[in-house]
């Protein structure tokens, strides 16, 4: 029997949630969710939000991104940013699969590697006076950079999401047809006396 994708086994009248499979379930269907969630975070930077401050004056650009720099730290974004890591390398330890390692990796390395290394370093906008003198090369060298590094981790974290998702649809696959097998398995058994009984009334009538 299978209930929400989780293995169900009967023992002694009682059932028994195969806890394996249901933190499989629920570490995969995180991991799908989040790092696509994340991905489209990172997807609307990349298309339109810092070409909309680029057309700004270069001190209204850079007030706005150390605005939005202040205020994402404290957001759910970040909270499901960094969650989603461990989780997502929970899933991988309960599949053990070459596509689950691998999303896992991938999602991890954008997250704390590309952005730590490569969009954060670049933040010390945040200090840069926005009437200063040379707020305008400030902003442009911030701009480029920033955006290079954004768009690489945006498409790490679309293909994790994709090897998660996929990974999912196989798992799920593999539960229904273990469900399905189990289920003849048991009609055949409950059968099998049926026709025992059948033949031994046969066998006195003959």
């Amino acid at each position: 029997y299978v209930w929400s994708g989780a293995a169900v086994v009967t023992m002694g009248g009682e059932s028994v949630v195969a806890t394996n499979e249901l933190a499989t379930q629920a570490t995969l269907l995180f991991s799908s969710v989040a790092s696509a969630t994340i991905a489209g975070v990172c997807y609307t930077f990349a298309t339109f939000v810092m070409q909309s401050l680029d057309t700004l004056e270069p001190a209204e650009a850079i007030r706005a991104m150390q605005a939005i720099n202040i205020t994402i730290i404290g957001s759910a974004t970040i909270a499901l940013w960094f969650a989603t890591v461990p989780i997502s390398i929970c899933a991988a330890a309960l599949r053990g699969t070459p596509l689950s390692i691998i999303s896992a990796i991938v999602y991890g390395v954008g997250a704390v590697f590309v952005t730590g290394l490569g969009n954060v370093p670049l933040n010390e906008l945040a200090d840069t006076n926005p009437t200063a003198p040379g707020a305008q090369e400030a902003w442009d060298k911030y701009y480029s950079r920033w955006n290079r590094w954004n768009i690489v981790r945006t498409l790490m974290f679309l293909a994790a999401a994709f090897g998660f998702v996929l990974e999912y649809g196989v798992w799920y696959s593999a539960v229904q047809s273990s469900s399905d097998q189990q289920h003849r398995l048991r009609v055949a058994n409950g059968n099998a006396p049926n026709e025992e009984q059948d033949g031994e009334r046969r066998a006195l009538r003959d």
